[in-house]
């Protein structure tokens, strides 16, 4: 008896002290997100996309992107690729690593890129070291779909690159990935 009592009394300290469960369409406290299977988290990301919906280029912006793709296209030579691989959501298209005359690199999501809509989503570079792989953030995804491109930063070694990833970083979650060939 003395133990229902105690389980009775902590479980209404809880619910006085505003203890909750996750509200989806929400970002997630970090424990949350610890709780969260990863159906649940898809789920969460999805509903949170439709109280938030995601940023999209205009017609004037996905244009300019795209030219400024063929640009980097045809000024630089193309050393690395991959295709994106569906994680969490749907994904589709190609991803060049372009090497420019003054040796920088630049990173090109081809026209034909699409991924479904998924929360503030940042393009990560998984870099291959010695002591492992390591993640680089690049800046957040412009579009879930069409031309992009996103220069590196000049310590980036691209024969290190081993994928190219879209992460949900308040899901914690891999979008889509991209495995360098």
């Amino acid at each position: 008896m003395k133990s229902f009592l105690r389980s009775a009394i902590l479980l209404l300290v809880l619910v006085g002290a505003g203890c909750r469960g996750y509200e989806l369409g929400t970002i997630p406290t970090d424990a949350e997100r610890a709780r969260l299977t990863d159906a649940e988290k898809i789920e969460a990301m999805k509903a949170f996309v439709e109280r938030e919906p995601i940023p999209t280029l205009s017609d004037e912006e996905r244009d300019a992107e795209r030219r400024l793709s063929w640009g980097v296209l045809a000024e630089g030579t193309p050393e690395r690729f991959a295709e994106f691989q569906e994680g969490a959501f749907h994904a589709r298209g190609t991803v060049r690593v372009v090497r420019a005359p003054d040796r920088r690199w630049t990173l090109v999501l081809m026209d034909g890129f699409q991924v479904d809509p998924a929360p503030r989503v940042t393009v990560t570079l998984l870099m291959r070291g010695t002591d492992g792989t390591t993640s680089v953030p690049i800046g957040p995804l412009k579009s879930h779909r069409g031309a992009q491109v996103y220069q590196l930063p000049p310590e980036i070694d691209a024969s290190s690159i081993a994928s190219i990833r879209l992460e949900s970083v308040p899901f914690d979650a891999i979008v889509a990935e991209a495995v360098i060939k």
